[in-house]
């Protein structure tokens, strides 16, 4: 059953990227604000979508890591990136596809 979960929110997600891709930047902008801490941005967003937050710190980490997988690290480490980029979307939609298939998401 749990393929079948993660498949069904992977195809929500895949469906708000490929049609509505303002939609995520628009949800990052909403809850972070324009920073350029990824930590901060990818924390910010799974709290507010999963309100007891993540099992560990472990999994905000492995979290912040799907969100910045998109871009290279080098613009993280010099501050040149936000909230603003261009890939904001994918770097959103990659979160959400991470936290579909965390088992604190299946228990909401």
């Amino acid at each position: 059953k749990m393929p079948t979960r993660w498949q069904f929110g992977q195809n929500i997600v895949g469906s708000i990227y490929e049609n509505a891709p303002d939609l995520l930047s628009q949800m990052g902008l909403d809850l972070v604000g324009n920073t350029n801490d990824p930590y901060h941005a990818s924390r910010a967003i799974v709290d507010y979508l999963m309100p007891n937050g993540l099992q560990d710190e472990g999994a905000y980490e492995r979290a912040a890591l799907a969100f910045k997988s998109p871009v290279p690290e080098n613009y993280f480490e010099d501050g040149s990136w936000n909230m603003y980029w261009d890939t904001i979307p994918a770097q959103v939609g990659l979160l959400l596809l991470f936290l579909v298939e965390q088992p604190d998401f299946q228990l909401m």
